[in-house]
């Protein structure tokens, strides 16, 4: 199971995604295809910029 947070805070930290990632896991309020989910694998935060162009010159 995948979980995507948008916009995250700025200055979030590791352990406050630990943290939070754990609380999901031990309050089991998710069942993916019926399925208890038992530990979290994997976090990662996604920068994306964007850069935009006035192609009218």
């Amino acid at each position: 199971m995948s979980l995507s947070v948008d916009n995250p805070r700025e200055d979030i930290t590791e352990s406050e995604i630990k943290d939070a990632m754990d609380l999901v896991v031990s309050k089991n309020i998710f069942a993916p295809n019926g399925a208890d989910i038992i530990s979290a694998v994997e976090a990662k935060v996604v920068v994306t910029d964007t850069t935009s162009y006035d192609l009218e010159l």
